[in-house]
């Protein structure tokens, strides 16, 4: 999965199995200036994908479909 913070920093990451609440990865925090960065994270037998994040009010993330993929 790729994704970039705008704005402001967002932190607390969590990819998770939305069917049994497992955490699947945690990132501690992602600044704008980090550009557009590659997460790796195994889905294997995973159904439904959660991904939370916390953010101040003017900030944004983006996840691009495009270049988001399952291997």
């Amino acid at each position: 999965m790729q994704i970039a913070a705008l704005g402001t920093e967002i932190k607390d990451i969590r990819i998770s199995d939305n069917d049994t609440h497992a955490t699947l990865k945690t990132i501690e925090s992602l600044s704008s200036g980090d550009g557009m960065q590659t997460i790796e994270v195994d889905i294997t037998g995973v159904k439904n994908i959660a991904i939370n994040l916390k953010k101040e009010h003017d900030s944004g993330f983006i996840i691009p479909l495009t270049t988001s993929y399952y291997k």
